[in-house]
This record gives structure tokens, C-alpha cells and sequence, in this order.
């Protein structure tokens, strides 16, 4: 093998390692867009839920802050249903006791009706 059989060896060699380096170069370049296609594609699918989540949370929190009772003002509004519920048992055993002391006490004799009387004959 003399010194220019051996430069076309090199020559060749390295044209091929720079022809195999240029397509995985060009391989890796192509899979890298692809990637950062489905990346931006996942990304935006990503972000649409999340919006849709924000929204639903939202609605959430102002149904929430719409409706929502607090604890002392329900712990008041309860504590004066207890006291009118007390008032009107209260007053219901007070009726009852007078209806017991009516009802215990002598029922007046029933008047009689003024019958009118038949003459005799006729």
C-alpha cells in the first residue's frame, strides 16, 4: 500500500464518517422538531384544561362566596330558631293547662228549651 493509496483511504473514510455524521446529524435535527411539534401540541392541550379548570374552579369559588353562610351568623340565626321553638312549647304547655282546668272544672247544667204545649183538642 503506498502513501496515495492510503491518502484515498482516508479520504474515503472520512467522506463516509462526514456522510454518516450529516444524516444522523439531519436524523436527530428532524426527531428534535418532531418532539418540540407534539411538545408544543401537548403543551397547548395542557394549557386549554387548565383554563377549563381555572374557569370551572372560579365558578366554584364565586358559588361559593355567593352562597356560602357563615358559621356565627348561622350559629345566631340558630340559636333564635331555639328560642322561638322554646316560646311557642312554652306557650303550648300553657294552653294546655288551661284547657285541662276548663275541661276539669263542672260543665254547666244544659237549659231546656221552652217546648210548646199542644192543646188538647186540637
Amino acid at each position: 500500500m503506498t502513501a496515495e493509496d492510503l491518502r484515498w483511504m482516508i479520504g474515503i473514510a472520512l467522506a463516509i464518517i462526514g456522510s454518516v455524521g450529516g444524516i444522523a446529524v439531519g436524523a436527530f435535527r428532524a426527531m428534535s422538531r418532531r418532539l418540540d411539534d407534539a411538545m408544543t401540541r401537548l403543551t397547548d392541550k395542557i394549557l386549554a384544561g387548565d383554563r377549563e379548570l381555572h374557569g370551572r374552579a372560579d365558578r366554584l369559588r364565586q358559588d361559593m362566596s355567593d352562597n356560602y353562610v357563615r358559621r356565627v351568623d348561622l350559629d345566631g340565626h340558630m340559636a333564635r330558631m331555639d328560642a322561638t321553638l322554646k316560646e311557642m312549647r312554652d306557650d303550648q304547655k300553657e294552653m294546655m293547662k288551661q284547657l285541662a282546668g276548663i275541661s276539669a272544672s263542672p260543665a254547666p247544667a244544659p237549659r231546656r228549651r221552652p217546648t210548646a204545649r199542644k192543646k188538647p183538642g186540637g
